[in-house]
């Protein structure tokens, strides 16, 4: 685990320098491990049944705490008992970019995502470089995603609203093969 998290950091940092030392107006983004998320996302196989909860947080949204319970494909969202901040859930849900509702969704919003970062001009007149950083956790032989962070380098240091959103699953269970 230690070697996974050095060869993270030396990864991030390469790519930290990369995107100070350009000179053109280039976007440099991806998913941090690529390789390490294809094979998790094309090793997950959905069970029966299975539950989670999904902090959500972004500059949009803030913070929030939504409890995932999934059966035969079916999600049901509700919010945690434990959120306190203001917004519905529907609204959460419509703003924030990554589909939380399961985790074979969560995988592959994230594929999505990193095609929006490559393609948006937005991202591409305003960022330096844009990553998606997702990091595992496993429960009995299941590895999922348990946090994934998405974070960028404004090409100006004044520049407002910076790219920026994650997410922590917490509490994963299987409730059923």
């Amino acid at each position: 685990m230690k070697k996974v998290l050095l060869l993270m950091v030396a990864f991030v940092s390469l790519a930290v320098m990369g995107c100070s030392d350009s000179d053109d107006n280039t976007l440099v983004s991806g998913i941090i491990g690529y390789e390490t998320f294809s094979a998790a996302k094309n090793a997950w196989k959905e069970p029966t049944s299975y539950s989670y909860t999904a902090i959500l947080s972004s500059d949009a949204i803030g913070s929030y705490m939504i409890d995932v319970k999934v059966s035969n494909g079916k999600s049901e969202c509700m919010p945690n008992a434990k959120q306190t901040s203001g917004g519905t859930m529907e609204g959460v849900l419509a703003v924030f970019a990554w589909n939380v509702k399961t985790i074979a969704g969560l995988f592959e919003s994230i594929e999505q995502e990193n095609i929006y970062v490559k393609t948006d001009p937005t991202l591409q007149a305003n960022y330096k470089c844009c990553f998606i950083e997702p990091s595992y956790d496993t429960y009995g032989d299941k590895r999922f995603l348990s946090v994934v962070s998405c974070w960028g380098i404004p090409k100006r240091s004044g520049l407002m609203g910076g790219y920026g959103m994650g997410i922590t699953i917490t509490d994963f269970k299987i409730l059923e093969e």
